[in-house]
């Protein structure tokens, strides 16, 4: 796996997590055709995020949040990206 195909599943787990959204439409459905046809899927849970291809588990996004309460609620952090390719 290439640098830009990782690239290309850190941001859209960061787009998940609502760390960096992703606003450009036509961005998104280039990742989401370019996902499709590699056999890449997303699943997301309470705590992490699996990444798979062809069912093999490549990556998972490790979801965090602060110490701190800001306005009554836990502030979501940058998750941390375990890769397994």
């Amino acid at each position: 796996m290439d640098k830009n195909v990782k690239q290309l599943i850190a941001d859209n787990i960061y787009n998940f997590t609502g760390f960096r959204v992703i606003r450009d439409w036509g961005k998104l459905y280039d990742m989401n055709k370019f996902f499709k046809d590699n056999g890449i899927h997303f699943k997301k849970g309470d705590v992490a995020i699996e990444v798979e291809q062809n069912g093999k588990l490549i990556a998972k996004g490790i979801r965090r949040w602060s110490q701190r309460r800001v306005c009554l609620e836990y502030k979501e952090l940058k998750p941390q990206i375990e890769w397994y390719v």
